[in-house]
């Protein structure tokens, strides 16, 4: 296992231990969530939430962008 879904699995483990079960609305359970698959939906993505939002995670360390620029930026070159 990579080191993101690592990442990824430790933080929806310890997510998933704190969440009670949620009960789905009757919208919700019209479309057809059940009270398990709505609780692990909603853990996957506090789960993800966490990771974008946490600055030591390795999902904000790939897509930095440079703190300058470099001298060889072109203003009239196509970028579309």
């Amino acid at each position: 296992m990579n080191d993101d879904r690592r990442e990824f699995a430790e933080t929806l483990a310890t997510i998933e231990a704190a969440q009670p079960m949620v009960e789905p609305t009757e919208d919700e359970a019209r479309n057809g969530w059940t009270p398990e698959t709505l609780t692990a939906y909603l853990a996957e993505q506090q789960a993800a939430q966490a990771l974008k939002t946490d600055p030591h995670s390795a999902f904000n360390k790939r897509n930095r962008r440079p703190s300058r620029a470099n001298s060889r930026y072109r203003p009239l070159r196509w970028r579309g």
